[in-house]
């Protein structure tokens, strides 16, 4: 410069976003930063696992293990609900290819380890996409063990007392692997504590021994599967207090909620909170403007302690039925963590304590295909 002074360049330091667990959530997160216009940031994703963005839900198993959900509800992207159903589309997979799916299934139910191939392809894309418009995208493959906050953001530190500073931290761990509540696991054989992957944990069970299923939920329903599958042939017994199967999942049906909206409970709560039975009105209200009875709900929840091999084939038999009461309670399931929060705690207290069980049962169904093998 003529008067003799440098110029001094000023150069923005680099956001620096640290994402900790890399299963589906963190795919959804590294989507959607994909598909932004935000300035370049530094991603670190902390995966210490050899599931690296299937997590332990969709890691590679046997067919026989399904999702849950329709196809065309399993899409990772935001505002792109048949972004899966696309990805189906381009691999020409049919349900036909991979499972019988017999006169019960009203919809496509892929393997699980086939959406954790869908989650691996939309990772490598979405990094790509974020390389390509200047953003860091960088993986430690240690499990974080602390973080504190710190100058601004937060300090996390790994097992091997690595540490990392962050500006924001997103938490994508998941739910974990189950709890050992019966202390069962020693040095003595035959007590499988994780049943993920059946086709690897399942292997060395004698087709003639007896085998009994620690609970009655969607994963003890897998493990019955899977065995029949691999051609199991001695006594399987589903051990449980109270004996509640998954709801059997019924035809899809489209249904925009016109009551039942985050908007409305937050109107209602006025920064306050919702009671139970407000939450209860407001779904009585939801039904009756569909043409639904509330009272019918109700009857499935009285249900609960039905035999449960009665209820299964009755519920087998609804598949295709008109009412559409639990259809809609089903799709009320989104708006629950903006109801939850704003209900006091006695409420949620109670609602755990009488309706867990039968919540648990009717809003996370299983697909009919997989219901049908359970009682032949």
């Amino acid at each position: 410069m003529a008067d003799g002074r440098r110029k001094v360049h000023v150069v923005a330091r680099m956001r620096e976003i640290a994402i900790v667990g890399g299963g589906g959530g963190a795919v959804c997160l590294l989507d959607a930063l994909s598909q932004t216009s935000a300035p370049p940031a530094a991603v670190t994703v902390f995966e210490p696992s050899d599931r690296l963005w299937r997590g332990r839900p969709y890691q590679r198993d046997a067919d026989c293990i399904v999702v849950n959900l329709p196809s065309r509800a399993m899409s990772v992207r935001g505002g792109d609900p048949r972004h899966f159903d696309r990805w189906l589309a381009d691999r020409r997979w049919q349900p036909g290819d991979l499972r019988d799916l017999g006169p019960y299934d009203v919809a496509a139910f892929p393997p699980r380890a086939l959406f954790g191939e869908y989650l691996e392809t939309v990772a490598r894309h979405g990094r790509a996409r974020l390389d390509e418009c200047g953003w860091r995208v960088g993986l430690v493959r240690e499990r974080v063990v602390h973080a504190a906050p710190g100058a601004g953001g937060a300090v996390l530190t790994t097992e091997r007392g690595t540490r990392h500073r962050a500006d924001r931290v997103v938490l994508c761990t998941g739910a974990g692997g189950p709890h050992d509540g019966f202390g069962l696991r020693g040095p003595e054989p035959g007590f499988v504590p994780d049943p993920y992957p059946v086709s690897e944990t399942l292997a060395g069970i004698d087709p003639h021994d007896t085998v009994a299923v620690l609970g009655t939920g969607l994963t003890a329903v897998d493990v019955v599967l899977a065995l029949r599958a691999g051609g199991h042939r001695g006594p399987v017994y589903m051990l449980s207090r109270h004996g509640v199967l998954p709801a059997v999942r019924q035809q899809p049906v489209i249904h925009t909620l016109r009551h039942f909206t985050p908007d409305r409970f937050h109107a209602l709560s006025g920064g306050g909170e919702v009671g139970f039975d407000e939450v209860v009105r407001v779904l009585r209200e939801e039904l009756t403007s569909a043409g639904q009875d509330f009272a019918e709900l109700e009857t499935e929840f009285a249900l609960l302690r039905e035999d449960p091999v009665r209820r299964l084939r009755r519920q087998l038999e609804l598949v295709h039925g008109q009412n559409l009461g639990l259809r809609i309670l089903q799709h009320t399931l989104p708006v629950a963590v903006d109801v939850w929060p704003l209900m006091p705690y006695r409420d949620r207290a109670e609602l755990l304590r009488r309706h867990y069980r039968a919540l648990h049962s009717l809003c996370c169904p299983m697909p009919p295909s997989t219901a049908a093998p359970c009682w032949r």
